[in-house]
């Protein structure tokens, strides 16, 4: 189980309110070939991870989100893992 909370705010310009942004990536999943018969799971452990960015201009989500993973799998192989299953993320 793994769980990833990055937040994106815009850069605060003077005299005006910062926005937050919540995005969702709905229900827990897993890959596909996690998921088919034989394939088995011998313990579990949820992971989080978090990570803030305050970012100014465009904003590619793709590559923070890839960045946030990674750390995930780093902590999740301290841990004797070597796949995440039941992702989800809130950016």
């Amino acid at each position: 189980m793994s769980q990833i909370l990055a937040k994106l705010r815009p850069v605060k310009e003077p005299q005006s309110k910062a926005q937050h942004f919540d995005l969702h990536s709905g229900p827990p999943q897993t890959h596909p070939s996690l998921t088919e018969d034989g394939v088995t799971c011998e313990a579990r452990a949820l992971i989080e991870h978090r990570d803030q960015f305050v970012c100014a201009g465009a904003v590619d989500m793709a590559k923070l989100l890839r960045g946030s993973r990674s750390s995930l799998v780093e902590k999740a192989m301290t841990l004797g893992a070597n796949v995440l299953v039941d992702e989800q993320y809130v950016l």
